[in-house]
């Protein structure tokens, strides 16, 4: 699963994806050419699996990424980089990246009956030491990081033909990868005649906290930027606090032993069972009446203050109109799942999927943080920028969200869909990336 942007603020990263919570197992289903051999990015032809060294790889424009454990665990630690061709025009796009940083089309899988992928885990460093990977340009997808146990991967045939990927799903215990110890960043490093190269990458928390990593970025300059560091303690202190909450304790996963897995994030735990499905719904049903007599000024974009929109709610359902008094949106009053998966009826009336508009979606996605934050109900206008007003509501505490961006040196989490209304986002980003790091926090 992918974090969600606002296309408002990002419009060209290419990670932006509907994030769908009450699937069990997510199946990108891209579209790729394949030929009976892998496919690398220069567009020429190599068996899968076939050897050259660091030095002869394929596509010269590769970024180098520095891979540091510091995660203090002996255990061993293995490195997937999986995602899907941003380059392929048509057919199969799905694949990994070789330890030689080379892009690999997965083997063609047809029907309906998932097989197991082939192990393409790359050893990663020992605990206390760094090495080198290679990104190819023209990728968008995840890179992940596991101690103990090697991933399980599935693919599946789509029905247009072409092959699906199955990846680790933590919030099912029937998974293969429950019982591991694992977290991913994920990320988009493209090229195009248009933009140029970029890359944008976070450290999602849209789906659990697991295992922290700061993700960072140089510039040409050597310039650098980074997220994700937790304040000291932090990792500890999310635990700790949602173990002591009744209403979160669940959420928080350990294996036989005890030892600690993973926070699930609310909608995953929600449909796990281990928190109440109407855990939000009280909340969300004062914050709906709140407009029933005063409107909602909605102001998507800060660089386009007079653009608004003013919501009333009449019954179950919040109609915006525009400036000139034009109906734009409609949404009926959202339950707790639509909430933490900004789904539902928070796509507005109609729609089956949010609109990837310059309307209904920033509309959406602004209600949705606010939902989520706990300021809705209590501001006349939003998003409500200042973090200080998050997460101060009593009734329908997102104590999750709260507890993960507290845990943050800087404040920044994904902790859910839309965690980038009013830039509160963990994400770093260069227009002309020199290299990119991820660095495995310590787990004690």
């Amino acid at each position: 699963m992918t974090s969600k942007r606002s296309t408002a603020r990002t419009p060209m990263i290419v990670l932006a994806a509907a994030i769908v919570m009450a699937l069990a197992v997510w199946i990108v289903i891209n579209s790729a050419n394949r030929g009976a051999n892998s496919l690398d990015p220069a567009g020429t032809t190599e068996p899968a699996g076939s050897g050259s060294s660091a030095g002869d790889r394929v596509d010269s424009s590769s970024l180098p990424i520095e891979l540091t454990n510091n995660s203090g665990s002996d255990q061993p630690l293995y490195i997937y980089i999986v995602g899907s061709s941003t380059t392929i025009s048509s057919g199969d796009k799905l694949g990994y990246v070789d330890r030689e940083g080379r892009f690999q089309l997965w083997p063609k899988a047809d029907g309906t009956t998932p097989v197991d992928a082939p192990d393409v885990a790359i050893e990663g460093p020992a605990p206390g030491t760094t090495m080198t990977l290679h990104l190819p340009v023209g990728i968008s997808g995840r890179i992940y990081y596991a101690l103990g146990n090697k991933l399980h991967f599935g693919l599946v045939g789509a029905g247009d033909g072409t092959t699906g990927l199955i990846q680790p799903a933590p919030w099912d215990r029937a998974d293969k990868n429950y019982a591991t110890l694992f977290d991913w960043t994920e990320f988009t490093f493209t090229s195009n005649a248009t933009s140029g190269t970029g890359l944008w990458a976070n450290p999602t928390q849209v789906d659990q906290f697991a295992v922290p990593a700061t993700v960072g970025v140089r510039g040409p300059d050597n310039a650098a930027a980074d997220t994700g560091t937790l304040a000291p303690g932090g990792r500890a202190k999310v635990i700790e606090t949602l173990s002591a909450d009744p209403a979160w304790a669940k959420s928080v996963v350990r294996d036989e032993s005890g030892r600690f897995l993973r926070v699930l994030a609310p909608g995953h735990a929600t449909m796990a069972g281990l928190l109440a499905k109407d855990y939000l719904d009280a909340f969300i049903a004062t914050a709906w009446s709140r407009y029933e007599n005063s409107a909602l000024t909605v102001i998507p974009n800060a660089q386009q203050p007079e653009r608004k929109f003013f919501g009333r709610t009449v019954g179950d359902v919040m109609t915006f109109t525009d400036t000139s008094g034009t109906t734009v949106a409609a949404f009926a009053r959202p339950s707790s799942a639509d909430v933490w998966g900004c789904d539902g009826n928070l796509n507005g009336v109609g729609n089956t999927t949010l609109p990837n508009d310059q309307t209904v979606g920033p509309i959406s996605r602004t209600v949705c943080a606010a939902l989520t934050r706990g300021t809705l109900g209590s501001a006349d206008t939003e998003p409500v920028t200042d973090a200080a007003r998050f997460f101060t509501n009593t009734e329908g505490l997102n104590l999750y969200a709260k507890s993960v961006h507290a845990a943050m040196a800087d404040g920044r989490a994904y902790a859910f869909p839309f965690d980038d209304v009013g830039a509160h986002e963990s994400l770093v980003s260069q227009s002309d990336p020199s290299a990119m790091s991820i660095t495995v926090q310590p787990l004690g």
